[in-house]
């Protein structure tokens, strides 16, 4: 599991969405190109690889997936650095 996320948050664009979304509860798909640099195809690519290591959760609303991080992996995540 280490070793998954530590190459996942290799890439700049990930760490960002992980930031973003560290700073509010969730956050709707649409509403994220609104609030950062990338394009949505690029968005959508980096959260598809986010939520397959665990470290974000998409919830439909609507017609709208709603991302948020995954606390309890964060967690296990940290522990295990910190363990190191």
């Amino acid at each position: 599991m280490l070793t998954d996320i530590f190459k996942v948050l290799s890439h700049p664009v990930r760490l960002e969405l992980i930031k973003l979304l560290a700073t509010r509860q969730s956050c709707l798909c649409r509403e994220i190109p609104t609030i950062s640099s990338f394009s949505k195809g690029t968005i959508l690519s980096h959260l598809r690889a986010l939520k397959q290591a665990g470290l974000v959760q998409g919830e439909l609303e609507g017609a709208e997936r709603c991302y948020q991080l995954n606390g309890d992996v964060l967690q296990q995540f940290k522990q295990q650095v910190s363990n190191l």
